[in-house]
């Protein structure tokens, strides 16, 4: 009798053990989807876009009918997502309101989300240009509460999509950090190949994404999240320059996300944070055309830079 409880104590700690390491976050490489591209008219930057060497795709409207999007699809999984709000009216209020002080308590009266309060009003209360970044994971809605118990707090799970011109919903879904340093993160609900363009191939070579350099505040603070996020291995010294910048490299699985903290007053960076606080603020993209030796794209505005 008394082997038998052992043998159903030992049985139960290994139930309990093999529970707790299956619900325990397990920080792994990212995968980066998408960088997203604000613009406040979406005719003029497709054609400014299409000028540049670059196939874009025009998607529509959001189920939600409060932005258009575009696309520009790379052969490395990833994509630019250009965004346009269909009502300029609404982002000049919202404008107005941040620049006055009381955007707070106009988030709080129309009891806005964490997910749309990134997406819908940091995003358009600005000029032009980069604002956010995506990784993918298979389940978004398991995830959290995983990362939550590693100290990285995220907003609840939101359903996304929108109709494509040939009929087909594509519904994805998506949660947020306040954080704008740290990517959002999506899983697909319908295929990936739904949402994804279908047009890779560029006049101007462009593979990819080969770096996106991301503005912080505070690099020490940044680099310990991504720590639990995607581990230390991930984490590396960073090999590439930022004029006016302190930087550290975070390796992805398709791409490098270099984080980037101003250390000199009137750089274009240090500019940049001022202005626009965090985000994303410069891409580097992969082209195999000898002619252009990088091919950028700046955080303010919708500058393309092709570098011989």
């Amino acid at each position: 009798m008394k082997e038998f409880c052992v043998i159903v104590m030992i049985c139960l700690i290994l139930l309990i053990s093999s529970e707790i390491l299956h619900t325990k976050y397990k920080p792994r490489k990212a995968h980066l989807d998408h960088v997203v591209l604000v613009v406040q008219n979406m005719d003029t930057v497709i054609k400014q876009f299409r000028d540049s060497g670059f196939c874009i795709e025009s998607i529509g409207r959001t189920r939600d009918g409060i932005t258009s999007m575009a696309m520009i699809t790379f052969e490395d999984g990833t994509h630019l997502e250009l965004i346009s709000p269909n009502k300029p009216e609404t982002i000049e209020k919202i404008t107005t309101l941040r620049n006055n002080g009381e955007l707070n308590d106009y988030k709080m009266k129309h009891n806005l989300d964490r997910n749309s309060e990134r997406l819908y009003i940091d995003n358009f209360s600005s000029n032009d240009g980069l604002k956010d970044y995506a990784i993918r994971v298979k389940d978004v809605k398991t995830l959290v509460p995983l990362l939550d118990k590693v100290g990285l707090s995220y907003s609840d799970v939101k359903e996304m999509g929108y109709i494509k011109p040939n009929g087909k919903t594509v519904v994805w879904h998506v949660s947020t950090s306040k954080r704008r340093s740290m990517p959002q993160i999506l899983s697909d609900h319908t295929p990936v190949s739904y949402r994804r363009g279908i047009l890779s191939q560029h006049d101007n070579g462009v593979k990819g994404i080969k770096r996106v350099i991301v503005a912080v505040k505070n690099l020490n603070d940044t680099v310990e999240r991504y720590k639990r996020l995607v581990g230390k291995r991930c984490i590396k010294p960073a090999n590439y320059y930022v004029e006016g910048a302190l930087t550290t490299d975070i390796i992805f699985k398709n791409t490098i996300i270099t984080l980037a903290q101003p250390m000199l007053g009137g750089s274009d960076i240090d500019t940049y944070v001022k202005e626009y606080t965090e985000g994303p603020y410069m891409l580097e993209l992969v082209t195999n055309n000898k002619k252009f030796r990088k091919i950028l794209l700046t955080g303010s505005g919708t500058r393309v830079s092709l570098i011989n």
